[in-house]
């Protein structure tokens, strides 16, 4: 089976997985995930942190967004196109591209985009080594490269799986974290 096979097959194994929990679960689990995040060094030392606005299947975000804007820069992706610009958020979403709710705040130059200290990457998958499964579109993988920020990936615990398959262009992160346990490189 060629590597697009396998992702397309991982990513139904992850999404029939996601279908037996329920809303409440998915919440604990998210809170779990995000005080694991907010506990790392890296974290505590970031100024300018990239994050990301949750949709269906993701940990959820929105508390933590909120939380970090206390006392952060906080910056939210925003698909432009077939790219992910960045944005700063202060506050205020709007619908975007896929019905993901995107800042309104001013995107981020290149010396703005090289400052994030931390970025937090959702994925439908990811392995012990750090690799990453995303939804195919190849954004976080495209962004990734241009930044210098510490990853942390993130998802819920049926999405940490033995290996995910991976190509020349996909971005490994830092540290995964997943229901409350964080799973360095």
């Amino acid at each position: 089976m060629d590597k697009t096979a396998q992702k397309r097959a991982l990513r139904e194994q992850v999404r029939l997985r996601r279908q037996c929990s329920t809303p409440e679960e998915i919440r604990f689990l998210s809170e779990q995930i995000w005080k694991a995040v907010e506990a790392l060094p890296q974290w505590k030392a970031a100024h300018h942190v990239a994050l990301y606005y949750s949709i269906a299947g993701e940990p959820m975000s929105h508390e933590a967004v909120e939380r970090a804007r206390k006392s952060k820069e906080v910056w939210l992706p925003q698909v432009s196109g077939e790219e992910i610009v960045l944005r700063r958020y202060e506050g205020e979403l709007q619908r975007g591209a896929f019905s993901i709710m995107e800042p309104t705040g001013r995107v981020a130059d290149r010396a703005e985009i090289g400052g994030i200290d931390l970025i937090v990457v959702p994925g439908v998958a990811f392995d012990m080594q750090g690799r990453r499964l995303g939804r195919g579109g190849g954004f976080y993988d495209r962004l990734l490269p241009r930044m210098k920020a510490f990853r942390v990936g993130v998802c819920l615990p049926w999405g940490l799986v033995e290996e995910v398959p991976t190509e020349g262009w996909d971005c490994r992160m830092d540290i995964v974290v997943t229901g409350g346990a964080c799973n360095d490189e």
